[in-house]
């Protein structure tokens, strides 16, 4: 390795010389050499000076090394500028001159334009909250959507298409320092790629913010930067499948919400392992929370999941009307707002076919997956009516066309499927059960409880699915298995949905914000732990780092047993219980909390003052949502389905009915194999009989290679 060292004062005619393996030098021996090689004064007195500008503590520091002393870094992070130079020339207090350390090392500095701005602001010599918003308003005027906080890149959404992201810039940004070029999502993923090669430890980028602000974005982007730094050097596909993961997670995760025309409805965390060698080995998704409220209600000027949608578009005339569909207007669950909306949904149905298409979700298979979508649509069409009857009013179905169409694509009875909709079973202490008459609101509450339960199987499935072609050909996560972490690393990707506050807010906020404060605490302690721990490396004194904690408004969710999570659970396990009630519990337990703000009049509402702001919850259906459990007469007419596909959904573990799949090939390929074996003579080709076994040899080792996840 080459290092540079500057001769300032002591040769006006050169001003640095390039030294190899520099560090296993000692002063007095690199003295000797360049005085040897440029011909210096040797009756001099020279001095071997590290200078470096601290990033963390934006003050410059310098150090004379001994004559024994070796010549080694001083401070090993990426955000620091450290010089080392030849001087002579060293003032009273064996310090060198101010002027010369800013010389020397300001080339290596951010510049800052003429207007005074810097990428970093952590280069500001007035560091208040308004003069860093006052400093990024005046990038973003200036299109400069990317800025840095040392380490950390802020992104602001400029909601239109800037030409900075194509081949030529990932070009530009790979293998550079942090810093050294101007802020960009890509180098933050060419230096978690960089730093996870070089220091041999797993890195993992987390994106947060409000909900709008390009988080799904800004992850499509840095997986995209790191399928191209080895796309040329793996050859095996996986860049390409994992790439093409994101459509189809996009298409069945995300919707248009209030504020965001792409919005993730659920939380994402993709972990990309590579070998030792820095190629790409495989790739796990792991999925959190995803918003099944979604399927059966939503908000005026929002929209469903974009699959529906994308499906209703198709151009594919047979595929519809063999799903009986005709336009999004039709279906109760997608017809419920007052959106006017427009995309094209047909170019994003095309995308996403392409994308499950590589994944191998073609044919059937895909029909099988359009099937349950199609149910689900005609399930939400299932209206009913009242009728009175001396014990009460039940409920009855109005249109049975609906019903008919449903239970046709999962292949389930009609009749079963309308008695359990219709009616419940009721356990008497003592006694047998008994089935009793549902009414209007019972029928429809069992009808989107089984929505939100297919539609919550499908998108496990998918996950499962994309997990399975997605695996290496090593355990990725297996406890039982040995594993030679030095051998084996991972970038970790973490897209949790933003902070929300909508014009309404319900339960689906409640918890969404919930995991943002918990975000932004775990954020707050890393950051400033990692500071002080830097500093105590460094033998540097400070006080201690003050910053707003977020732990007491955690507190009034997390704690037993009088959080706000705990009184939910509490509420829910009544058998009477009510939303009044429980609000009137929340009122009562925080009435002290100043993160907890009681309705001043009688209405259905409560305040969190949260990290980002006050947000206004409704507690209507926050006990219905919380419980959201399927009756089990329900999920048993399910699992009479005629179709393996839907049985699968509804499994009590998905992934042992995966595995179960996967041993019904393998037997069904012994069978065949052996039939092939038995009838080889018979069969003759140009290349022989070896033509026809690798078929089967191939197959088998593609279900070693996959055994694991299914573990």
């Amino acid at each position: 390795m080459k290092t540079s060292v500057y001769l300032c004062d002591v040769c006006p005619t050169v001003k640095a010389t390039t030294v190899d393996n520099i560090y296993e030098f000692t002063a007095s021996h690199l003295i000797n050499k360049i005085v040897a090689d440029f011909s210096l004064d040797v009756a001099s007195q020279y001095f071997i000076v590290s200078v470096c500008y601290r990033h963390s503590l934006r003050k410059y520091e310098s150090v004379i090394f001994k004559k024994d002393e070796k010549i080694i870094p001083r401070y090993r992070s990426d955000r620091n500028v450290e010089v080392i130079y030849l001087t002579k020339t060293i003032q009273t207090n064996n310090l060198p001159n101010r002027n010369l350390m800013r010389s020397l090392v300001g080339e290596f500095l951010p510049k800052h334009d003429y207007h005074g701005e810097y990428d970093d602001l952590c280069y500001l010599s007035e560091l208040t909250e308004q003069s860093l918003l006052d400093h990024l308003r005046s990038r973003f005027s200036k299109s400069q959507m990317y800025t840095y906080v040392g380490s950390i890149l802020i992104s602001l959404n400029p909601y239109e298409y800037f030409p900075i992201y194509n081949f030529s810039h990932m070009k530009t940004y790979r293998n550079k320092r942090l810093g050294a070029l101007p802020p960009h999502v890509f180098a933050v993923a060419d230096n978690a790629f960089h730093s996870m090669i070089n220091d041999n430890q797993d890195q993992c980028i987390v994106i947060s913010g409000e909900s709008g602000s390009g988080k799904t974005e800004a992850t499509n982007l840095i997986i995209q930067f790191l399928m191209q730094l080895t796309l040329s050097s793996s050859g095996s596909g996986m860049e390409e499948m994992i790439t093409k993961a994101s459509p189809v997670l996009e298409a069945f995760g995300n919707a248009v919400t209030e504020y965001n025309d792409n919005s993730s409805r659920f939380g994402k965390y993709t972990i990309i392992q590579y070998r030792e060698n820095g190629c790409i080995q495989g790739a796990v998704l792991e999925q959190y929370l995803l918003e099944k409220s979604r399927i059966v209600q939503h908000g005026v000027n929002e929209r469903n999941y974009h699959v529906f949608y994308y499906l209703l578009s198709s151009q594919d005339s047979n595929l519809l009307e063999r799903l009986h569909l005709t336009k999004a207007e039709d279906y109760f669950y997608l017809s419920n707002s007052r959106m006017s909306h427009e995309r094209n949904d047909d170019a994003e149905y095309r995308r996403l076919a392409d994308s499950m298409n590589a994944f191998g979700l073609r044919g059937e298979r895909s029909f099988k997956i359009f099937s349950i979508l199609a149910a689900i649509l005609h399930l939400g069409n299932i209206e009913f009516q009242a009728q009175s009857e001396p014990n009460g009013d039940y409920a009855t179905i109005v249109d049975s066309q609906p019903l008919k169409h449903f239970a046709e694509l999962l292949k389930v009875d009609v009749d079963e499927v309308a008695k359990v909709l219709l009616s419940r079973l009721l356990m008497i202490p003592g006694k047998s059960s008994v089935s009793v008459h549902n009414s209007v609101a019972k029928a429809i509450h069992a009808r989107d409880t089984l929505a939100k339960c297919l539609y919550g199987g499908l998108f496990n499935w998918i996950v499962l699915h994309l997990n399975l072609q997605l695996a290496s050909s090593q355990p990725i996560y297996n406890e039982s298995i040995p594993q030679n972490s030095s051998k084996r690393k991972s970038i970790g990707i973490l897209d949790i949905f933003g902070f929300e506050n909508f014009s309404h807010n319900s339960f689906e906020q409640f918890c969404i914000n919930y995991a943002n404060e918990q975000l932004q605490y775990y954020f707050n302690q890393h950051i400033f732990l990692l500071a002080q721990d830097e500093y105590r490396r460094d033998n540097i004194e400070w006080k201690d780092i003050s910053f707003v904690d977020n732990s007491p408004c955690l507190e009034l969710f997390t704690r037993k047993p009088m959080g706000l999570f705990a009184l939910l659970d509490e509420e829910c396990s009544l058998q009477n219980g009510s939303s009044e009630v429980l609000l009137r519990k929340f009122e009562k337990v925080e009435k002290t909390s100043q993160y907890f703000e009681r309705r001043t009049i009688n209405e259905p509402f409560f305040t969190i003052c949260h990290y980002a702001g006050k947000v206004k919850y409704d507690i209507t259906d926050f006990r219905e949502k919380n419980i959201d459990v399927m009756r089990n007469d329900i999920l048993v007419v399910i699992k009479k389905s005629r179709e393996l596909f839907v049985k699968e959904l509804v499994a009590e573990n998905p992934v042992a009915f995966a595995r179960w799949g996967q041993l019904r090939a393998v037997f069904a390929a012994m069978q065949a194999f052996k039939f092939t074996l038995t009838t080889k003579s018979r069969l003759r080709t140009s290349k022989g009989d070896e033509s026809i076994v690798p078929l089967y040899l191939q197959y088998f080792n593609s279900f070693h290679d996959q055994r694991f996840v299914l573990q």
